[in-house]
Protein backbone atom coordinates (compact mmCIF):
# COMPACT_ATOMS: atom_id res chain seq x y z
CA UNK A 1 0.00 0.00 0.00
CA UNK A 2 2.02 3.57 -1.12
CA UNK A 3 0.57 6.85 -1.94
CA UNK A 4 1.75 9.27 -4.34
CA UNK A 5 4.52 11.89 -4.15
CA UNK A 6 5.00 14.21 -7.03
CA UNK A 7 8.44 15.47 -6.91
CA UNK A 8 11.02 15.59 -10.09
CA UNK A 9 9.64 12.19 -11.13
CA UNK A 10 6.34 10.96 -9.70
CA UNK A 11 7.13 8.30 -6.90
CA UNK A 12 4.96 6.03 -4.47
CA UNK A 13 5.44 6.03 -1.03
CA UNK A 14 5.30 2.71 0.52
CA UNK A 15 3.08 2.96 4.00
CA UNK A 16 2.65 -1.09 4.68
CA UNK A 17 4.21 -3.85 2.80
CA UNK A 18 4.73 -7.54 3.21
CA UNK A 19 7.13 -9.75 0.84
CA UNK A 20 8.16 -12.95 1.25
CA UNK A 21 6.91 -12.70 5.00
CA UNK A 22 8.91 -9.71 5.70
CA UNK A 23 7.42 -6.26 6.22
CA UNK A 24 9.63 -4.22 4.14
CA UNK A 25 9.37 -0.85 6.10
CA UNK A 26 8.79 2.34 4.23
CA UNK A 27 10.48 3.24 1.31
CA UNK A 28 10.05 5.01 -2.44
CA UNK A 29 10.24 4.40 -5.61
CA UNK A 30 10.09 5.85 -8.88
CA UNK A 31 6.55 5.00 -10.60
CA UNK A 32 6.67 6.27 -13.89
CA UNK A 33 8.07 2.68 -15.34
CA UNK A 34 5.86 0.36 -12.91
CA UNK A 35 1.97 -0.61 -13.52
CA UNK A 36 1.24 1.50 -10.26
CA UNK A 37 2.21 4.49 -12.51
CA UNK A 38 -0.91 3.78 -14.66
CA UNK A 39 -3.07 2.51 -11.64
CA UNK A 40 -2.65 6.11 -10.24
CA UNK A 41 -2.74 7.94 -13.42
CA UNK A 42 -6.15 6.28 -14.12
CA UNK A 43 -7.77 5.24 -11.53
CA UNK A 44 -8.60 1.86 -12.52
CA UNK A 45 -7.65 -1.02 -11.44
CA UNK A 46 -5.58 -2.73 -13.08
CA UNK A 47 -4.98 -6.77 -13.85
CA UNK A 48 -2.78 -8.60 -15.21
CA UNK A 49 -2.73 -12.41 -14.42
CA UNK A 50 0.55 -12.96 -16.25
CA UNK A 51 2.94 -11.21 -18.86
CA UNK A 52 3.58 -7.99 -16.50
CA UNK A 53 6.70 -8.00 -16.75
CA UNK A 54 6.82 -8.17 -20.80
CA UNK A 55 4.88 -5.18 -20.45
CA UNK A 56 6.71 -3.11 -18.34
CA UNK A 57 10.62 -3.95 -18.80
CA UNK A 58 12.04 -1.24 -17.42
CA UNK A 59 10.29 -2.02 -13.78
CA UNK A 60 14.04 -3.13 -12.28
CA UNK A 61 12.29 -5.06 -9.09
CA UNK A 62 10.05 -6.80 -11.29
CA UNK A 63 12.98 -7.63 -12.94
CA UNK A 64 15.15 -8.65 -10.18
CA UNK A 65 12.22 -10.77 -8.22
CA UNK A 66 10.71 -12.35 -11.68
CA UNK A 67 7.35 -10.94 -10.95
CA UNK A 68 4.94 -12.48 -13.88
CA UNK A 69 1.53 -11.41 -12.20
CA UNK A 70 0.16 -8.01 -10.82
CA UNK A 71 -2.97 -6.55 -9.63
CA UNK A 72 -3.34 -3.04 -8.35
CA UNK A 73 -6.44 -1.10 -7.24
CA UNK A 74 -6.28 2.75 -7.07
CA UNK A 75 -6.91 4.91 -3.55
CA UNK A 76 -9.06 8.27 -3.85
CA UNK A 77 -10.14 11.13 -1.62
CA UNK A 78 -13.32 12.06 -0.89
CA UNK A 79 -12.84 14.30 -3.87
CA UNK A 80 -12.45 11.03 -6.38
CA UNK A 81 -8.26 11.87 -6.88
CA UNK A 82 -6.14 8.98 -7.26
CA UNK A 83 -3.89 9.78 -4.77
CA UNK A 84 -2.38 6.27 -4.17
CA UNK A 85 -3.38 2.70 -4.68
CA UNK A 86 -2.95 -0.80 -2.98
CA UNK A 87 -1.32 -3.45 -5.35
CA UNK A 88 -0.09 -7.33 -5.04
CA UNK A 89 2.38 -8.69 -6.91
CA UNK A 90 3.57 -13.00 -7.99
CA UNK A 91 6.41 -14.58 -8.99
CA UNK A 92 3.89 -17.22 -10.77
CA UNK A 93 0.83 -16.57 -12.97
CA UNK A 94 -2.26 -17.09 -11.74
CA UNK A 95 -5.84 -17.82 -12.92
CA UNK A 96 -7.89 -15.07 -14.27
CA UNK A 97 -10.77 -15.94 -11.91
CA UNK A 98 -8.22 -15.18 -9.01
CA UNK A 99 -7.05 -12.26 -10.36
CA UNK A 100 -10.72 -10.11 -10.89
CA UNK A 101 -11.52 -11.84 -7.17
CA UNK A 102 -8.46 -10.09 -5.97
CA UNK A 103 -9.17 -7.02 -7.25
CA UNK A 104 -13.15 -6.69 -6.35
CA UNK A 105 -11.95 -7.64 -2.33
CA UNK A 106 -8.68 -5.03 -2.55
CA UNK A 107 -12.07 -2.49 -4.19
CA UNK A 108 -13.89 -3.20 -1.11
CA UNK A 109 -11.29 -2.26 0.98
CA UNK A 110 -10.46 0.84 -1.00
CA UNK A 111 -12.75 3.10 0.25
CA UNK A 112 -11.52 2.85 3.87
CA UNK A 113 -7.70 2.92 2.83
CA UNK A 114 -8.35 5.69 0.64
CA UNK A 115 -9.78 7.94 3.73
CA UNK A 116 -6.79 6.57 6.04
CA UNK A 117 -4.39 8.00 3.72
CA UNK A 118 -5.74 11.12 2.71
CA UNK A 119 -6.25 11.72 6.76
CA UNK A 120 -2.60 11.11 6.73
CA UNK A 121 -1.98 13.56 4.08
CA UNK A 122 -4.48 15.99 5.83
CA UNK A 123 -1.93 15.85 9.29
CA UNK A 124 1.19 16.09 7.36
CA UNK A 125 0.08 19.78 6.04
CA UNK A 126 -1.16 20.69 9.57
CA UNK A 127 2.02 19.99 10.65
CA UNK A 128 3.95 21.47 7.82
CA UNK A 129 1.95 24.53 8.96
CA UNK A 130 1.83 25.01 12.56
CA UNK A 131 5.79 24.46 12.62
CA UNK A 132 5.79 26.92 9.73
CA UNK A 133 9.61 27.93 8.43
CA UNK A 134 12.70 28.52 9.86
CA UNK A 135 15.11 30.50 7.37
CA UNK A 136 16.95 33.51 8.20
CA UNK A 137 15.96 35.70 5.87
CA UNK A 138 12.26 36.28 4.81
CA UNK A 139 13.47 34.89 0.91
CA UNK A 140 14.57 32.02 2.50
CA UNK A 141 11.32 31.76 4.48
CA UNK A 142 9.15 32.12 1.45
CA UNK A 143 11.69 29.21 -0.23
CA UNK A 144 11.24 26.84 2.29
CA UNK A 145 7.24 27.37 3.12
CA UNK A 146 6.58 26.72 -0.55
CA UNK A 147 8.83 23.57 -0.59
CA UNK A 148 6.68 22.30 2.17
CA UNK A 149 3.38 23.47 1.01
CA UNK A 150 4.40 21.26 -2.87
CA UNK A 151 5.69 18.53 -0.61
CA UNK A 152 2.49 18.14 1.97
CA UNK A 153 -0.06 19.17 -0.23
CA UNK A 154 0.83 16.03 -3.18
CA UNK A 155 1.25 18.73 -5.90
CA UNK A 156 3.11 19.61 -9.09
CA UNK A 157 3.84 23.44 -8.05
CA UNK A 158 3.38 25.78 -5.32
CA UNK A 159 4.20 29.27 -5.38
CA UNK A 160 4.00 32.56 -3.05
CA UNK A 161 3.11 36.05 -4.09
CA UNK A 162 2.04 39.30 -3.36
CA UNK A 163 0.25 41.73 -4.75
CA UNK A 164 1.48 45.31 -5.99
CA UNK A 165 0.27 48.58 -4.62
CA UNK A 166 1.52 50.06 -7.68
CA UNK A 167 0.46 47.70 -9.98
CA UNK A 168 -3.31 46.64 -8.51
CA UNK A 169 -3.63 44.32 -11.78
CA UNK A 170 0.01 42.17 -10.77
CA UNK A 171 1.35 40.20 -8.51
CA UNK A 172 5.11 39.11 -7.55
CA UNK A 173 6.12 35.89 -7.25
CA UNK A 174 7.86 35.66 -4.20
CA UNK A 175 8.95 31.57 -4.03
CA UNK A 176 8.20 28.67 -6.48
CA UNK A 177 8.90 25.23 -5.92
CA UNK A 178 8.17 22.93 -8.90
CA UNK A 179 8.51 18.80 -8.26
CA UNK A 180 10.41 19.33 -5.31
CA UNK A 181 13.36 22.29 -6.59
CA UNK A 182 13.33 25.65 -6.11
CA UNK A 183 12.48 27.83 -9.31
CA UNK A 184 14.52 30.76 -8.23
CA UNK A 185 14.47 32.14 -11.67
CA UNK A 186 10.84 33.12 -11.35
CA UNK A 187 11.62 34.98 -8.21
CA UNK A 188 10.39 38.95 -8.35
CA UNK A 189 9.14 37.93 -11.78
CA UNK A 190 5.78 39.88 -12.31
CA UNK A 191 2.66 38.69 -13.23
CA UNK A 192 -1.10 40.20 -14.52
CA UNK A 193 -4.02 38.64 -12.92
CA UNK A 194 -5.55 38.83 -16.29
CA UNK A 195 -5.21 35.37 -17.81
CA UNK A 196 -4.38 33.11 -15.11
CA UNK A 197 -6.41 31.29 -12.66
CA UNK A 198 -5.10 34.08 -10.14
CA UNK A 199 -7.70 36.38 -11.82
CA UNK A 200 -10.27 35.06 -9.45
CA UNK A 201 -8.23 36.01 -6.45
CA UNK A 202 -9.05 39.39 -6.59
CA UNK A 203 -11.23 40.34 -4.18
CA UNK A 204 -9.87 37.67 -1.44
CA UNK A 205 -11.43 35.14 -2.30
CA UNK A 206 -10.76 31.68 -2.32
CA UNK A 207 -10.97 29.96 -6.11
CA UNK A 208 -9.72 26.29 -6.96
CA UNK A 209 -10.16 24.68 -10.63
CA UNK A 210 -10.19 20.84 -9.76
CA UNK A 211 -9.89 19.73 -13.89
CA UNK A 212 -9.35 21.46 -17.22
CA UNK A 213 -6.24 24.28 -15.55
CA UNK A 214 -4.17 24.06 -18.05
CA UNK A 215 -6.40 24.16 -21.07
CA UNK A 216 -8.51 27.33 -19.16
CA UNK A 217 -5.47 29.23 -18.86
CA UNK A 218 -2.37 28.74 -21.54
CA UNK A 219 -0.74 31.67 -20.34
CA UNK A 220 2.91 30.64 -19.98
CA UNK A 221 3.15 31.59 -16.28
CA UNK A 222 0.77 28.96 -15.39
CA UNK A 223 2.41 24.93 -14.32
CA UNK A 224 1.86 22.55 -15.99
CA UNK A 225 -0.25 20.80 -13.53
CA UNK A 226 -3.53 19.20 -14.40
CA UNK A 227 -5.31 20.52 -10.63
CA UNK A 228 -3.72 23.80 -9.42
CA UNK A 229 -5.13 25.11 -6.09
CA UNK A 230 -4.46 28.77 -4.96
CA UNK A 231 -5.12 29.94 -2.08
CA UNK A 232 -5.34 34.40 -0.97
CA UNK A 233 -3.00 35.64 1.26
CA UNK A 234 -2.28 39.06 1.62
CA UNK A 235 0.61 41.27 3.51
Amino acid sequence: MGELKVMETERIKVLASWFDGLQLGDFEYEACVTPCHDVVLSGDPHVFPCGVQELYPDDEMFIEEGIQSYVGVALKNADGEAIGLVQASWRYEIDDALAQHIAAVMQQFAPRLGAETAGLQTLATLSVLAEGPSGTSAREAFRQLAGQLQGALKVRSAFIAECLGDKPGCFRVLACCFEGQQMEEVEDTVVPFDGTPCAYLRGGRNSWCRTGCRRRFQSRHNSAARTCTHTWASR
